[in-house]
């Protein structure tokens, strides 16, 4: 018995002798336009891990509208070292993974927007000291340490309680 289609693979079916592609939604001509309501407000970036190094690159964006950034998690402050999945980066590719210096430098500096960054000495992924800004210049940086393991930010309840403090608070006078 085959797989049930899961959707996953680019609108292709991998059902054994399929030859019609699955409809995407946005494809489909009875599609309805999304229900969600544009604000037109800069949004808040909220990123896990390397999702936090592109939510942290995507503020830095020339003429990017971006309200904060909130990192979770994300070693934008290290060295591929500073991971404990370096070693698979090793085993695949016969060599240590180099960042140039003025990249490194470059995910050491905080976007121009008010910027969390939530770890945990606990993480198990990630070292700690690669999640905090090497000395928080302004008042727009903070770093705060929670307990928990890395996979379990997404859920853990003090992680949760630190973004929604930060989406409640007011946007800074532009």
């Amino acid at each position: 018995m085959a797989a049930p289609e899961t959707g996953r693979h680019h609108g292709r079916s991998t059902r054994p002798g399929a030859t019609a592609p699955i409809a995407r939604p946005e494809t489909r001509h009875d599609a309805q336009p999304h229900p969600i309501r544009l604000t037109h407000r800069p949004p808040t970036l909220i990123g896990w891990s390397l999702g936090g190094l592109h939510a942290r690159e995507l503020a830095k964006l020339p003429g990017m509208p971006v309200r904060q950034v909130i990192t979770i998690g994300t070693p934008f402050n290290g060295s591929p070292d500073n991971t404990h999945v370096g070693w698979l980066y090793r085993l695949l590719n016969g060599q240590r993974a180099r960042l140039a210096p003025a990249l490194r430098q470059r995910q050491r500096t905080p976007p121009p927007v008010p910027t969390t960054s939530i770890y945990s000495r606990s993480d198990g992924v990630v070292a700690w000291q690669a999640c905090r800004h090497p000395e928080p210049t302004t008042a727009q940086v903070q770093d705060i340490e929670v307990e928990g393991s890395h996979m379990g930010m997404g859920w853990n309840p003090r992680v949760l309680r630190i973004v929604a403090d930060r989406l409640g608070q007011a946007a800074p006078a532009a």
